[in-house]
C-alpha cells in the first residue's frame, strides 16, 4: 500500500513538473522573429511577425510595417506598411506613431497630410521619442504642418539633444550659431556641434569645421577646420566636400590648388551643392583650374541659380554682366 502511494505521489510530481518544463521551452513568437530580423533573415521572420501582429503585438505590427516599407522579406507595399503602423500607433506604440507621421508628412502609402502627420508626431514626441522630438523641431522651424515657431523648434531640439540624439544636437547648435529661436551664442553652438560630431554626425562635423574656419565660438584654426571637413566629406557630406574645395581654391590652411579645388567642386556639384556649382562657373570665367570659357561659365552660373544659389550684391552684379537679360535675379 505504501509502495503504491509512493508511486502515485511520484507520478503526480512528474505530471506537475513536466508542463512547466514544456512551457519554459516554448520561445515567444516575437522573440523568434526578432532573432531572425537581427540575423537578416527577413523571409523567415515575416510569417512569425504576421502571427504575432495578428495577436495584437504592437512591436510585431511595427516591424511588419517596416518590412513592407523597405521591401524586406516581402514585396514593397507602402499601403500595407501604413496599415500595420496604424494598428500599432493606435495602441500607443511611439515608434509606429513616428513612422505613421512620416507617411503622412511625405505622402508615402497615404495621401500627403502634414497636419495629420504633426498630430501623430506630437503623440510620439509626448512619449519622449527623440527622433520624433527632433522632427517636431524641424517642422516648427520650417512651418510644416504647423505655423513656423522658432522658439518651439529650439525647445524640441533641446529635448531630443538632451537624450543624446546627434541630429538634434546639430540642429540645436544651428539655433545658437544663427540665433534662431534662442539668443545667438557661438560657444553654445560649438558645444552642441562637438557633442554631435563625437557621434560622427556629418553635418555637425562640417558645421564644427566652419566654426574653426571662422573663429566663432573657438579660436580660429584652419587645420582643425580641414580635419573636420575631411571627416564629414568621408561620409559624403556635400557641404564639407565644397568647403574643402573652397580652402584649396583660396589657399586657406593648404597651398592654393585650383585644379584640386575644381575636383572637389565637381564632386559636390553632383550632390547638388549650389555654391560648388557657382564656383565651377567662376573657375571657367576666371580660368582658374579650368581653361577660360565664358560660355561654360554662364551655363554653370545658371545651373547654380536653378539649384538654389542665392547671390549677394557683388555676385548679382557679376551675373548681370555675364548672363545679361537671361539673369532673372
Amino acid at each position: 500500500m505504501k509502495k503504491m502511494l509512493s508511486l502515485v505521489l511520484l507520478l503526480c510530481l512528474v505530471l506537475t513538473i513536466m508542463p512547466g518544463i514544456t512551457a519554459a521551452a516554448e520561445e515567444p513568437i516575437m522573440d523568434k522573429a526578432q532573432a531572425l530580423l537581427d540575423a537578416g533573415d527577413y523571409e523567415a521572420a515575416v510569417p512569425l511577425l504576421e502571427e504575432a501582429a495578428g495577436q495584437g503585438d504592437a512591436l510585431a505590427q511595427n516591424e511588419l510595417g517596416k518590412c513592407y516599407t523597405n521591401g524586406k522579406g516581402v514585396a514593397e507595399d507602402n499601403e500595407k506598411a501604413v496599415k500595420y503602423y496604424r494598428l500599432a500607433a493606435g495602441q500607443g506604440f511611439a515608434k509606429s506613431q513616428f513612422n505613421l507621421a512620416n507617411c503622412y508628412l511625405f505622402g508615402v502609402g497615404v495621401g500627403k497630410d502634414p497636419e495629420e502627420g504633426m498630430a501623430w508626431l506630437t503623440l510620439a514626441a509626448k512619449q519622449s521619442l527623440p527622433q520624433a522630438q527632433n522632427l517636431m523641431g524641424c517642422n516648427y522651424e520650417n512651418g510644416i504642418g504647423t505655423e513656423p515657431d522658432l522658439e518651439k523648434a529650439a525647445e524640441y531640439y533641446r529635448l531630443a539633444a538632451e537624450q543624446g540624439d546627434a541630429n538634434a544636437q546639430n540642429d540645436l547648435g544651428n539655433c545658437y550659431y544663427y540665433g534662431r529661436g534662442v539668443e545667438q551664442d557661438y560657444e553654445k553652438a560649438v558645444h552642441y556641434y562637438q557633442l554631435a560630431a563625437e557621434q560622427g554626425q556629418p553635418n555637425a562635423l562640417n558645421n564644427l569645421g566652419t566654426a574653426y574656419c571662422d573663429g566663432k565660438g573657438v579660436e580660429q584654426d584652419y587645420d582643425k577646420a580641414m580635419e573636420c571637413y575631411q571627416l564629414a566629406a568621408g561620409q559624403g557630406d556635400p557641404d564639407a566636400i565644397y568647403n574643402i574645395g573652397y580652402m584649396y581654391y583660396f589657399g586657406e590652411s593648404v597651398e592654393e590648388d585650383c585644379d584640386k579645388a575644381l575636383e572637389y567642386f565637381r564632386e559636390a556639384a553632383v550632390l547638388g551643392q549650389p555654391c560648388a556649382i557657382f564656383l565651377i562657373g567662376e573657375s571657367y570665367y576666371e580660368g582658374k583650374g579650368a581653361e577660360k570659357d565664358p560660355m561654360k561659365a554662364a551655363k554653370w552660373y545658371q545651373m547654380a541659380l536653378d539649384a538654389g544659389y542665392e547671390p549677394d550684391e557683388e555676385d548679382q552684379l557679376h551675373l548681370i554682366e555675364v548672363l545679361g537679360e537671361n539673369y532673372g535675379g
